[in-house]
């Protein structure tokens, strides 16, 4: 048997943590918008991501950010890395892109359907 990323099998995040480190991404999401609509010059929110995180310019920004950090050798977004928190396949590697996209998706039509996949 190997040891994870962190020198052990870590155990499965619980709910807490998971949602405290989506908070955290949901943080850094808002500010690089921000900084983002100050460069282009289309004021402080070009994405609509704190408004609804719904618009297109909103969904293809955060997919490409949740599946390319948790694809990368980070193995999670910055949320996920300051809570200790590692995205991997059942054998403790790195996922790929297309499998950190249906990730992504997957939460986006749990959300549509009242969180029912957070339950």
């Amino acid at each position: 048997m190997t040891a994870g990323a962190f020198g052990f099998d870590p155990p499965y995040a619980g709910f807490w943590w998971r949602l405290l480190a989506f908070c955290i991404d949901v943080i850094v999401l808002s500010v690089a918008s921000a900084v983002l609509g100050v460069v282009v010059g289309a004021g402080p929110n070009p994405l609509g991501f704190e408004r609804s995180g719904a618009g297109l310019g909103g969904l293809i920004i955060q997919w490409l950010y949740f599946a390319g950090f948790e694809s990368s050798a980070w193995r999670g977004t910055p949320g996920k890395r300051a809570c200790g928190l590692a995205v991997t396949d059942e054998f403790g590697r790195r996922i790929g892109f297309l499998r950190a996209t249906g990730r992504y998706f997957a939460k986006v039509l749990s959300t549509i359907i009242f969180l029912i996949g957070y339950l």
